[in-house]
């Protein structure tokens, strides 16, 4: 069992300490990279800390907030604890600074632009990484996942499902960070990518999905070396473009062309289960 969660006098309880008083982790609880990699994120000069306010330039972590006190308070299901730390410092280190570090941040973007890059950042991707957490974010209940852990049930072939999927995901972004696209197509490059593997994640961490067989036979599916079904493919996209054709202002896109899923698919395929 866990030892209690006492940080020493002085030090932050919580995300709201850190970022809105400026008190300090306590490295009892959170490691130095991480610790480091936040502080960097709060000193950002395109960002803007506020417990009261909310605009599109001030920030309310909500989402990101609560990930983090998951991670500082020992609340992430131990298979995971090494991803999540990891997923996160690229969060803070790459995806955040590629927006928030350039010059003139609040001049160069409009404020819709601003807002969906904030949405990316302290939501969206925060929001996959928490579902392996003792809190959801979004239901405040307990994820499947981490009580699954907790009662000894949770099994290696759903853990290498959703760690392959993740960090799948984190390299198509990476991607798209190395890439000489301007940072409108960088956004919609960000929500296709997020809708695909969102997805797939609430598929694998949701509690219907409880098949043994049912994992091995993805896993299975995954490893093999010949190409993706495309009548599969096909069905797919035809599914979901009836039902999203009328969602035009989405900032996450759900809708997917064949192409698109042929190549996750494939990038599936090649990471590591």
């Amino acid at each position: 069992m866990d030892p209690p969660f006492e940080p020493a006098e002085g030090m932050a309880k919580d995300y709201r300490d850190f970022f809105y008083k400026g008190l300090p982790y306590d490295p009892a609880y959170m490691s130095l990279p991480l610790r480091d990699a936040l502080e960097q994120h709060r000193a950002l000069e395109g960002l803007e800390f506020s417990e009261e306010d909310c605009t599109d330039d001030v920030v309310r972590l909500g989402t990101l907030g609560e990930l983090l006190d998951n991670v500082y308070w020992g609340r992430v299901a131990a298979p995971f604890k090494r991803s999540v730390e990891r997923h996160l410092l690229f969060l803070l280190l790459d995806l955040a600074p590629s927006f928030y570090s350039r010059p003139q941040f609040k001049l160069s973007f409009p404020e819709s632009v601003r807002q969906i890059i904030g949405q990316l950042i302290h939501y969206h991707f925060p929001t996959i990484l928490a579902k392996v957490c003792h809190v959801d974010v979004l239901t405040r209940f307990g994820p499947v996942v981490y009580r699954r852990w907790e009662s000894g049930l949770l099994r290696n072939t759903q853990v290498a499902l959703i760690e392959g999927t993740i960090k799948t995901m984190v390299d198509e972004f990476r991607s798209v960070l190395e890439s000489d696209n301007e940072v409108l197509q960088r956004l919609f490059m960000f929500g296709g990518a997020l809708g695909f593997y969102r997805t797939a994640i609430d598929i694998f961490t949701g509690q219907r999905f409880r098949s043994e067989r049912l994992e091995l036979s993805l896993l299975k599916y995954l490893a093999d070396d010949e190409p993706p079904n495309l009548l599969v493919i096909n069905g797919v996209e035809k599914a979901t473009k009836s039902y999203f054709e009328q969602h035009i202002q989405i900032q996450i896109d759900y809708s997917h062309s064949a192409s698109e899923i042929k190549e996750r698919t494939l990038a599936l395929r090649r990471s590591p289960y």
